[in-house]
């Protein structure tokens, strides 16, 4: 994926070796750009452009912007509607369908005889495969060593359950060392994850990083 903006010349393409790292340190250009990702991600148009195969793509279904850390959620809504989607129709194939529909009719014949001993004229809806499953809560385990390992599994779930995106991180650099950085920035180069860094300060130069700096002049420095 390539992602573009019309005030900064150069264009990210995140197919290249090292993980792109753009470090805006003029406040006026790291606000308009951060707030131009989040409100397209929302749904608003906006300047940045977004490319796949050289073609234009929706920021708001291609790329998610992570700028809180603490706490980072694994748990966010899109992520566990398809979680539920996932489930559901793994419960409605061939190999699960003959048990999933006896759970659903012992359930009923549960809640009838419950209905049976309650006073007055009671009526329940019929159930269904996803009512059952978003009953059921499902979630993903948030137990993690690192905020590192948290992230790069986010992105994983994020490509198993729904799609390649690219991801945009901001600040992320203020929350963990160099070196469990420059480990992370090598994870997402071996799983090809999509990710471009953006900050507001200058950090040490990590091997797995292409670091391009506006100054506050708005110089750019590759």
């Amino acid at each position: 994926m390539k992602l573009a903006y019309p005030e900064i010349q150069k264009v990210f393409d995140t197919e290249e070796e090292l993980v792109n790292s753009i470090v805006i340190e003029n406040q006026e250009l790291f606000l308009e750009l951060c707030s131009d990702l989040y409100m397209q991600t929302q749904g608003f148009d906006g300047k940045a452009v977004l490319s796949s195969n050289d073609k234009p793509i929706e920021i708001a279904k291609n790329l998610e912007f992570l700028n809180q850390f603490v706490p980072f959620e694994i748990n966010r809504k899109n992520l566990i509607t398809k979680l539920n989607s996932a489930a559901e129709k793994i419960a409605v194939s061939p190999e699960f369908y003959e048990a999933t529909m006896a759970e659903l009719s012992g359930i009923e014949r549960y809640l009838f005889d419950l209905i049976n001993e309650l006073s007055g004229n009671i009526e329940c809806a019929k159930l269904s495969v996803s009512a059952i499953i978003k009953a059921a809560g499902l979630q993903f385990a948030e137990d993690y060593d690192s905020l590192c390992e948290k992230v790069i599994d986010y992105m994983e779930l994020v490509r198993s359950y729904d799609k390649n995106r690219l991801f945009v991180l901001v600040n992320f650099r203020s929350y963990v060392k160099d070196s469990e950085c420059d480990a992370f920035l090598d994870t997402v180069h071996r799983q090809q994850f999509n990710v471009i860094m953006i900050e507001n300060t200058e950090h040490t130069l990590l091997k797995n990083e292409a670091r391009y700096i506006i100054d506050k002049d708005l110089c750019e420095i590759t």
